[in-house]
């Protein structure tokens, strides 16, 4: 894939090696082999992957308009993780006060790999499908508010995965034809033949 490097893996052996490549590089999709057999270590992996190799492609070509649009397509996903650092990006890419592009993408970066450092907390995840359900909350019928609303209760207690009340959110972005939301990477923020539905049983199930 174009602008996507190598993933980086470390194995259990790393020992002192690996812990200092993680301490420098902590920014860098790293993460123990072992580890990412848990569903939800391994979400956050390939999130962090592809955010950041996707950043990476189009600072090359240095366009402001392509930050704008990065941003602007990341908002729910980046929601997820830290709704406070997703504002921070927000003031960064309004620019006003008029600075270079490089310095942009410079600063937007370093706040990016903030943002990415930690997987999100499943609260976090709820509140991304309130804020996504207010889109269609006043053209739906109350039997789809409660069954939604329900899902959203399941998936707070660990019942169902995150992506049973996400597909329900995906089956309104395409029936009432929301172009905003189609284009959301909170939906599919890596390819799909790279999801996995087993988990190793270790921390939260689902995501």
């Amino acid at each position: 894939m174009t602008g996507l490097e190598k993933a980086h893996t470390l194995r259990k052996q790393g020992g002192i090696f690996g812990e200092k490549v993680k301490e420098k590089f902590h920014h860098l999709a790293i993460e123990d082999e072992g580890r990412l057999k848990n569903f939800s270590i391994r979400e956050h992996f390939l999130v962090k992957l592809f955010t950041t190799a996707k950043f990476k492609e189009i600072k090359k070509n240095n366009r402001y308009n392509d930050l704008l649009m990065f941003h602007s397509e990341n908002k729910y996903l980046f929601m997820a993780y830290d709704q406070m650092k997703l504002k921070e990006l927000g003031r960064i890419v309004a620019n006003h006060e008029k600075r270079k592009t490089e310095t942009l993408y410079h600063d937007y970066e370093g706040k990016l790999y903030e943002l990415l450092a930690e997987a999100p907390k499943f609260t976090a995840y709820i509140n991304v499908l309130y804020h996504v359900m207010g889109y269609f909350s006043k053209k739906l019928s109350e039997d789809e508010k409660q069954y939604f609303l329900g899902l959203i209760e399941q998936y707070r207690q660990n019942v169902v995965p995150l992506s049973s009340p996400v597909g329900v959110l995906q089956s309104w972005v395409i029936r009432f034809k929301n172009a905003y939301l189609a284009s959301q990477t909170f939906f599919n923020p890596y390819p799909e033949e790279l999801i996995e539905i087993t988990d190793s049983g270790k921390g939260r199930n689902f995501a």
